[in-house]
């Protein structure tokens, strides 16, 4: 009954008597919205492009194989190398000199 009022109610009341489908007066308040995050949120290809580059980074540029960056990130390989050249992340400055 809760869930069907949230989703029927248009304003921050929660309208009990209409989730019953009759006219009344009980309702309950929603709580207030959570504060603002602190942090700006990053575009998606920005969020993809820094999690590619720390998994580079732990794998030491490594892309494929047991110890590469697209099993530590669940990919195919060829789907991390298509992301990279979308994403314009180069392999190269990660590997160990």
């Amino acid at each position: 009954m809760i869930e069907r009022a949230a989703i029927i109610s248009s304003s921050k009341v929660l309208e009990i008597s209409a989730a019953l489908g009759s006219p009344g007066t009980r309702s309950i308040s929603r709580p207030p919205p959570a504060p603002a995050q602190s942090e700006p949120i990053t575009t998606l290809n920005e969020a993809m492009r820094h999690h590619i580059t720390r998994a580079l980074e732990a794998c030491q540029g490594r892309i494929e194989g047991p110890q590469g960056a697209a099993k530590l990130l669940g990919i195919n390989p060829h789907t991390l190398r298509a992301r990279m050249r979308k994403l314009g992340v180069e392999w190269a400055q990660f590997r160990s000199q």
